[in-house]
């Protein structure tokens, strides 16, 4: 009997959300079962459009909203990048916290993750922001 494409997809759920372990972040992103070096653990999250948007056109935006912004948006100059559906269809990924010595890479400005080495089960996955974010946004808790 040939398995259905949802029963397929779970051979690549790798993550759930956890308690960070990160100083002030809250939601962290965490192993469930071991995860093999460079592998992208957040395959079915692929495809989020991200549009560019001028600081200044978001004056209007409630401030809880705009901490929102902040918070998964990725900044450059005075624009910031953020997904086009809105904040509410975030996925596991936008939940990856930062580390300066992180297991998780990208190589595409933050749109796909890749692990850096064998990730255990129960560990934190993190990513260092800066490789794709504007230097220092990381570390001014809007990141």
């Amino acid at each position: 009997m040939k398995k259905s494409k949802v029963v397929e997809g779970f051979q690549n759920v790798y993550c759930r959300f956890g308690v960070s372990k990160v100083l002030g972040a809250g939601v962290g992103v965490f192993a469930i079962r071991r995860i093999p070096k460079g592998i992208n653990p957040f395959q079915d999250t692929i495809g989020t459009k991200w549009v560019k948007v001028k600081i200044s056109d978001l004056a209007d935006v409630h401030p809880n909203v705009m901490k929102m912004i902040d918070d998964f948006g990725v900044k450059e100059g005075n624009s910031i990048w953020v997904p086009k559906t809105g904040l509410n269809n975030l996925t596991i990924c936008f939940h990856i916290n930062h580390s300066k010595t992180p297991n998780m890479g990208t190589e595409d400005q933050g749109d796909s993750f890749f692990t850096l080495r064998i990730i255990e089960e129960g560990e934190e996955l993190t990513v260092d922001y800066e490789t794709y974010d504007e230097p220092g946004h990381a570390l001014m808790g809007i990141a």
